[in-house]
């Protein structure tokens, strides 16, 4: 089994929520998963133009970290993300919450 893992905190990973990502990802590893670990900040992720190619195409033309990422995320068979936490408002990255996977078109689940 394979579990990603998603910082979204800009105070990285000795950040509260750093730490709640890598305690999961820890007890995934204690029941055999493999895991690999993504520090959202650090990557260079271009946010959604919403030109349409990747319904036309199958993927996004732009060219930045998240190809790899996204190739990475649905090869996991499981996910585990978070924004940094921030009381009143939302984090200052905001890539967890509108997430760059919506560029492109995923298959259809059924369930």
């Amino acid at each position: 089994m394979k579990i990603i893992g998603i910082n979204g905190s800009p105070r990285r990973q000795n950040s509260r929520t750093g730490q709640l990502v890598n305690k999961v990802l820890e007890s995934a590893t204690d029941k055999g998963a493999r895991i690999e670990f993504f520090d959202i900040t650090k990557l260079k992720i271009k946010p959604c133009t919403a030109c349409d190619r990747c319904h036309k195409t199958g993927y996004c033309i732009q060219k930045d970290d998240f190809g790899v990422t996204f190739d990475k995320i649905m090869a996991a068979d499981g996910l585990v993300g978070k924004p940094g936490l921030y009381l009143p408002g939302n984090s200052p990255t905001k890539k967890l919450d509108r997430p760059p996977w919506k560029r492109y078109s995923l298959p259809a689940v059924s369930g």
